[in-house]
């Protein structure tokens, strides 16, 4: 093994944020949905929809991806808000949602270079690798690669860029969909972190933290 792939949200940082949290309360009193839980999951349902919709010849930023997922959620919940206000809510939460607190020892002692893989766009995830003051070697976004996790072709140009062989890489990150089978397909060992342990994939190996993707890094 000679380099470590690495997902942003939910892996380094927390999927949960009071940034976020406000938006989704903002969007639950208008919608008049029955819990808050409800809208956020009918939002990341037509979000994770839509980023599969706009890669390659019509690849969008999340950005622009976010501001029309708000649009058509109005419109089904029929609430009039501003989308760009809204977006601006998750805009905070890209770049500041809380740090996990075994991030930075993650990136201090990992004993190989670490790439970033993210959904997130260029300008968040650069301003928040700033905040965090972590130093990846690299840093691969669908921005840069023109497609959205899970797709492989982002796993592609971060072995590109990386010049390594998918053989020679472990993609790190909590989620199955984009994290795990997006690094599958794309020939690249993946390693589950579940800090919940609440998730499981057969033949997949799960780590309950960072400190114990390390602790494996060091053995391997």
């Amino acid at each position: 093994m000679k380099t470590v792939f690495i997902d942003y949200m939910g892996t380094i940082v927390s999927e949960e944020s009071r940034y976020v949290n406000e938006v989704i309360y903002r969007c639950h009193k208008q919608a008049h949905t029955e819990s808050p839980s409800e809208v956020a999951a009918a939002w990341f349902r037509l979000h994770d929809s839509l980023l599969g919709k706009y890669c390659g010849r019509d690849f969008k930023p999340e950005h622009d991806i976010a501001v029309e997922t708000f649009e058509r959620i109005m419109e089904e919940y029929g609430f009039t808000d501003s989308a760009d206000e809204l977006c601006h809510g998750l805009e905070m939460h890209w770049k500041y949602s809380p740090v996990f607190d075994d991030t930075k020892e993650f990136f201090e002692e990992c004993p190989l270079p670490i790439y970033l893989v993210s959904n997130n766009d260029d300008k968040y995830l650069e301003e928040a690798v700033k905040r965090l003051k972590i130093h990846p070697a690299g840093i691969i976004t669908s921005e840069k690669a023109g497609y959205y996790k899970p797709d492989r072709r982002i796993f592609q140009e971060a072995l590109k860029i990386s010049g390594c062989a998918p053989e020679e890489v472990v993609h790190i990150g909590d989620s199955l969909e984009s994290d795990v089978k997006g690094a599958m397909s794309a020939g690249i060992t993946p390693w589950l972190v579940d800090r919940d342990g609440r998730k499981e994939i057969e033949g997949v190996r799960r780590f309950g933290s960072l400190r114990e993707v390390v602790k494996e890094l060091r053995i391997g």
